[in-house]
């Protein structure tokens, strides 16, 4: 059995939307806990991603997370890392990585974002949630070019892992066939 067997892994997820980040989310988090990690995601309420992905088994939070600086939603995050023993944090949006990073670094677990976007990041002193994570993943090679050239942040620090595809829903051969 792996050393990862039997994690706690919380997932935020600030989206409302349900689309590729979300569906990379669900996946991942999915092919995780089949490997014996327990899978936990903390959403909006209302969240596009809460069905599908509380129907792949993985338990859901709801969490209004109303910006940045929402006292309540970091109390809560807070709590729910203490509470639940969450072993690893991992952001995927720009409001849950400062709240989510911020409760991470409070209660001393360790801390991924996964950043989907190829969005220039803004790297000034006060934009520190770039800072926290002990690694950052990207969704491509080049995403993480730009973030290392971006943020100033050691490359070992930043590794791309690109989106898989789904062989088994998407068969373009299918659609283009000599007949």
């Amino acid at each position: 059995m792996p050393a990862s067997a039997g994690w706690t892994i919380l997932h935020t997820e600030h989206s409302d939307g349900w689309g590729g980040q979300e569906m990379r989310i669900v996946s991942e988090g999915a092919g995780i806990a089949a490997h014996g990690c327990r899978v936990l995601l903390a959403a909006r309420p209302g969240a596009g991603i809460l069905a599908p992905a509380a129907a792949a088994g993985i338990e859901t939070v709801a969490i209004e997370m109303r910006g940045n600086l929402d006292p309540r939603a970091l109390l809560e995050l807070l709590g729910l890392l203490r509470r639940e023993r969450v072993d690893i944090v991992n952001t995927h949006s720009s409001v849950d990585a400062w709240l989510g990073g911020a409760a991470a670094r409070l209660a001393g677990v360790p801390l991924i974002r996964t950043r989907h976007i190829s969005k220039p990041v803004h790297a000034h002193w006060f934009n520190r949630v770039h800072r926290w994570p002990d690694v950052t993943v990207t969704t491509g090679a080049a995403l993480r070019d730009a973030f290392v050239r971006d943020t100033g942040l050691p490359a070992e620090r930043v590794v791309s892992i690109p989106t898989g595809v789904d062989v088994e829903h998407f068969r373009p051969c299918l659609l283009y066939t000599s007949d």
